[in-house]
């Protein structure tokens, strides 16, 4: 079986193996010798935000703003 990865980096999974995961909404991802893995994770929807606020959070802070800068951006992109 194959899958394309889309100019917007989105692959589509064969039904056939999605099929066997009907109950997992999310994976996680790692690299592995060059491999792609996949791997079924029971973290909620919850869970999985915290991690990204805390990664998100982690990166404004390696280029010194904070969220009130980024808030600020979203309002100006607004106006324009």
């Amino acid at each position: 079986m194959f899958a394309k990865r889309t100019s917007n980096n989105l692959v589509t999974l064969p039904k056939e193996i999605v099929s066997e995961f009907q109950c997992t909404e999310y994976f996680r991802v790692t690299v592995e010798d060059g491999r792609i893995l996949l791997t079924p994770t029971d973290l909620t929807r919850e869970e999985v935000t915290q991690v990204t606020s805390a990664s998100w959070q982690e990166t404004l802070n390696k280029i010194s703003m904070t969220q009130a800068d980024v808030d600020e951006i979203a309002a100006q992109t607004q106006r324009e």
